[in-house]
């Protein structure tokens, strides 16, 4: 079944054996690739970039990628998302869960989440 839109965060398939995608991402699916979308921590301590980087090259998604710390919404239309913020909260794989886990996600001085956040979230849920 088909949905609206796919979103990737801080995520990635990869057979690390074979040093490739794992098959399933590749291949055809009900959803056109031109509805996926991602975020990704290029400091990531769980999936390296490089690799997420000739995963989103193979799913062919939309764009360059774009770092949301420096480019304003719309991002150029990418549909491949990045940040290296420093998250807001250090302990158990800080740059994987920056992306979306409200105590990673970085906040402003008086504690709301970013508004580089704010603007992404709302690009890759609205685009």
């Amino acid at each position: 079944v088909a949905v609206d839109r796919a979103i990737s965060f801080s995520s990635i398939d990869w057979n690390s054996t074979l040093g490739i995608s794992a098959d399933w991402v590749t291949a055809n699916g009900a959803t056109p690739i031109s509805k996926f979308y991602s975020l990704n921590g290029t400091n990531d301590e769980i999936f390296n970039y490089s690799n997420l980087q000739t995963q989103l090259a193979d799913m062919n998604i939309t764009g360059p990628a774009e770092s949301i710390d420096v480019t304003p919404a719309p991002y150029s239309n990418s549909h491949t998302l990045t940040t290296s913020t420093t998250p807001a909260f250090s302990i158990i794989f800080p740059n994987h869960n920056l992306t979306v886990l409200d105590q990673y996600v970085p906040k402003s001085s008086n504690g709301a989440v970013s508004t580089t956040y704010l603007n992404a979230w709302e690009y890759l849920l609205n685009n």
